[in-house]
């Protein structure tokens, strides 16, 4: 389809107004005819904004949302101020989901829970925080008045770097500190059950990583052969 347009402005604005004269070129003005292309990728705007009210109306937990999703569908329409705050909190929103939903890139998923030494020879508990994500504690040693106490400081993310199941602390290991000690090192609870203080940690912390619990004959034994002492508490 092609519509009539004039080439001057001064006939534009003549053939706008019946009997005016364009200052170029007299009345009658002369015309151009030139073909207008037809505009096909242009966006709907009454679509867009039908797909953002839509939008607005499923965010039950805004009531701002739901007022501007009220307001459109009394009224018929959103005003510039309103329709740019709307489009705003979408890209927020969106923007945040994305992000809640990107897989944790820093954090190896191999890592096992538990104890580890790392190569720095430190012991590090690895552990999974409420919100399911990997963290770590640097088990540091306090001195105090009273003598030394052991305790697990927490650490973030910044000791998970190099930990594999191959850096889990072995039974070895943790028998030792608990001998050194008298506390497991997982838990940092006192060994004062018979059975714990001759292992080197207490029942549950052996279920928990598949380590040796001896019986109470053992026990018995390991303690008179090695010479160690009963303390108060109890390890779990």
């Amino acid at each position: 389809m092609t519509d009539t347009i004039t080439a001057c402005r001064g006939c534009e604005k003549a053939a706008l107004h019946p009997g005016a004269a364009c200052t170029k070129h007299g009345t009658p003005a002369p015309a151009v005819a030139l073909p207008i292309a037809p505009v096909t990728d242009a966006p709907n705007l009454d679509d867009e904004l039908e797909k953002l009210v839509d939008w607005l109306g499923q965010q039950t937990w805004s009531e701002f949302a739901l007022s501007l999703h009220t307001f459109y569908h009394e009224r018929g329409f959103l005003s510039a101020k309103q329709q740019a705050a709307a489009e705003s909190m979408r890209a927020k929103v969106i923007a945040r989901q994305k992000l809640a939903t990107k897989p944790d890139e820093t954090v190896p998923l191999e890592i096992p829970k538990g104890v580890h030494r790392n190569a720095d020879g430190e012991i590090v508990k690895v552990y999974a925080t409420q919100a399911g994500h990997l963290a770590t504690k640097l088990l540091t040693e306090r001195v105090a008045l009273e003598g030394s106490e052991w305790e697990f400081v927490y650490t973030g993310k910044t000791k998970l770097a190099g930990l594999s199941p191959d850096t889990l602390l072995p039974m070895d290991e943790a028998r030792k500190f608990g001998r050194l000690t008298s506390s497991c090192v997982n838990c940092l609870r006192p060994l004062s059950d018979e059975r714990s203080l001759a292992a080197g940690y207490g029942p549950k912390c052996a279920r928990r990583h598949g380590w040796w619990y001896p019986n109470l004959a053992e026990a018995t034994e390991i303690i008179a052969r090695e010479g160690l002492k009963m303390l108060e508490g109890s390890a779990s």
